[in-house]
C-alpha cells in the first residue's frame, strides 16, 4: 500500500461487553481503527501508531488504547445509569456510532 491510499474513517462493530458499570475496561472492535493503509496481498500486516484516540460516551471522553486496527479499549466514565451513544474518534476521525447501557456502580 502506498501513502496516497485513502484510508475510511473507523468503523465500529461491537463494545464487548455492551453494558457495565463506571470503571470496567470495554473492548471496542471494529475496522481502520489504526487509521493506516492496509497492506497488500502478501505485505507484512498495518502496525499501528501511537494514536490519539478517544472512546465518547455522550459528551463524556474517554482515552483510548488502540490495540490493532481491529481493536481499541478504553474505561467507562463516571456517567448516570442510561443508555448512551458510544463514538471513537482517532487521528481526529469519527466513526459510527453503537449504544452502551452505563450501570449503577
Amino acid at each position: 500500500c502506498s501513502a496516497g491510499d485513502d484510508v475510511p474513517a473507523p468503523r465500529l462493530s461491537a463494545l464487548q461487553p455492551a453494558s457495565g458499570a463506571p470503571g470496567l475496561v470495554v473492548e471496542v472492535l471494529g475496522e481502520y481503527l489504526c487509521q493506516v493503509p492496509h497492506p497488500d496481498e502478501g505485505e507484512e500486516p498495518a502496525v499501528c501508531p501511537s494514536l490519539d484516540a478517544t472512546l465518547w460516551f455522550g459528551t463524556v471522553a474517554a482515552p483510548a488504547d488502540v490495540v490493532d486496527d481491529t481493536r481499541a479499549t478504553a474505561t467507562v466514565p463516571v456517567l448516570a445509569p442510561g443508555a448512551v451513544d458510544v463514538h471513537l474518534t482517532v487521528a481526529g476521525r469519527g466513526s459510527n456510532v453503537l449504544r452502551f447501557a452505563v450501570l449503577a456502580p
